[in-house]
Parts: C-alpha cells; sequence; structure tokens
C-alpha cells in the first residue's frame, strides 16, 4: 500500500482483543497478512501468536509459543468446562520465559504462581480445534456480584456491546455496584454519529442541539453529549445490541432516573445509567 510506504507484509496487534471482522478489514484495505498476539508482563511479552497466513486463526491469537506450556483450568463457578468440547478455562502457562516473582510481594506472587510452577493469568480462553489456536472469550477476575447475587463478567459485557455497536460507540465502560441489581455503562459515542442523529430528530438548543459551533458555557457538543434524549439513545443502542447478542437482563445495562444527562469532565463521556 503506498500510503504505508509500500512495502507493508505484515501487522500483529496485541495489547487488546481485535474484533474478527476489522482483522478481516485489516487484510483486505492493507493488502497484507495480519494477525494477534497475546502476552503480559509476567510472560516477558508474548506467549501466543496466530500464524498470519492461516486464515482459520483469524479471530484468535495463535497456539502457545515453544518457549511454553499451557494448560486449561475449569472455572465452575462461571460455567467454563476444561473437559467439554469446546475446551474453556482459564489459561495455565509454565517455562522459562515467566517471571520468577513479584518485587518484594511474596503474597501477590503466590496468588497467581501455584507449588507445580503455573502461572493463572486470569484469561478464559476458548481452544479452537484443530489448530490448536485459542481465542480469548472472557476474564476470571473480573467477576461483579451484584445486589441479588448474580454474578456478571462485566469485560465479557463490554466486549460484546462494543462489537456490535462500533459504528456508534468508540469507547465503553461497564460498572457493576455489589448494592445495586443492575449494571451501568459509560459511553463515548462518535461524534459524526450523533451529530446525524442529533439532526435527524432535531434535538431542540435547550438539550443540545448540532454539535458544531456554540459558543460560551460546556460547548454544543457538551451540550448534546449532556442531552436526555441523546443519553436515551445510547442506552436504546446498547439494550438493543444487548438483545441481539442474547444477553440477559441482569447483564444489560439499564436506565436509572436522573443520572443520564451529567457529561462526565467535558471528555465527550456520556453516562448511560
Amino acid at each position: 500500500m503506498p500510503a504505508l510506504g509500500g512495502k507493508l507484509k505484515l501487522v500483529i496487534s496485541g495489547a487488546a482483543p481485535l474484533p474478527q471482522e476489522q482483522e478481516e478489514f485489516i487484510r483486505t484495505s492493507l493488502c497484507c497478512n495480519a494477525g494477534q498476539g497475546y502476552g503480559l508482563t509476567e510472560t516477558c511479552s508474548a506467549s501466543a501468536v496466530a500464524l498470519p497466513d492461516r486464515p482459520d486463526m483469524m479471530g484468535t491469537v495463535g497456539p502457545v509459543q515453544t518457549c511454553a506450556d499451557f494448560c486449561v483450568e475449569s472455572v465452575p463457578e462461571m460455567g467454563y468446562d476444561a473437559r467439554a468440547v469446546p475446551i474453556r478455562g482459564e489459561l495455565l502457562l509454565r517455562g522459562p520465559c515467566l517471571f520468577s516473582s513479584y518485587w518484594r510481594d511474596p503474597v501477590g506472587t503466590r496468588e497467581v504462581l501455584d507449588e507445580g510452577g503455573w502461572f493463572h493469568t486470569g484469561d478464559i480462553v476458548e481452544v479452537v480445534e484443530p489448530s490448536g489456536a485459542l481465542r480469548i472469550i472472557d476474564r476470571k477476575k473480573n467477576l461483579v456480584k451484584l445486589a441479588q447475587g448474580e454474578y456478571v463478567a462485566v469485560e465479557a459485557v463490554e466486549t460484546c456491546l462494543l462489537g456490535r455497536t462500533q459504528d456508534m460507540v468508540q469507547a465503553l465502560w461497564v460498572y457493576g455496584d455489589p448494592l445495586q441489581r443492575r449494571l451501568v455503562a459509560v459511553a463515548v459515542p462518535h461524534k459524526h454519529y450523533l451529530q446525524v442523529w442529533a439532526d435527524r430528530v432535531k434535538v431542540g438548543s435547550g438539550e443540545g442541539g448540532s454539535a458544531e459551533g456554540g459558543a460560551g458555557g460546556l460547548g454544543a457538543w457538551q451540550r448534546l453529549c449532556a442531552s436526555p434524549s441523546a443519553a436515551a439513545h445510547v442506552l436504546e443502542l446498547l439494550q438493543s445490541a444487548a438483545k441481539a447478542a442474547h444477553l440477559n437482563s441482569i447483564s444489560t445495562p439499564a436506565a436509572g432516573s436522573g443520572s443520564a444527562a451529567k457529561t462526565v469532565s467535558g471528555h465527550g463521556l456520556h453516562p448511560v445509567c
């Protein structure tokens, strides 16, 4: 691709999950191979890397590198069984590439390194057969217990909802309070999308209006993000995405009274409570 120098052969993504549709877009638009990698500080960076010339590994982080052993441990409280098909559970790693301990933190070290030398990553994986590639599907440590006693994996909810609303929402944070029965979400909408929506439904200037221009106060964009109508619209997007993904009511962000119209720190963060 001339815009990138004309010599681009390979793109590797890491640090955060890359939805499969985005990986396919990168391969198509940049005319090169692309893949994902997985690793942690404790594993000295890359522990698994997808083979970029293998289309069947799209959406995965590939097989574990030869410098490490891995196993999958069942997590019954989350419904993951390492003996079922497909194999799902917490990823454990062991090998010379791993750290030996946290600096001056023996308690923290014992929490993640067991007596057999296995490092408990806290990541829930699915083993994809027959390639043996790993797909990260959840986090063990991010369970939130709500007031009614139900556990919710908030990171999984974030990934699911953001993947289905990425054309409208550019960032999403989901939070569960142990004293409350439902989740709340803070969404950062795409500016262009919200502008077009506001112009189409004619959100009044008292509520925010178009995000172009505006003088004084918070500015037109911040006023739009602070409008109750915009809050209700973003909430509706998230709830529709949750319904399409067959999430239950506990895992679906819910509307609350009066707190949906606040703008956070002037950054366009739009609470949907």
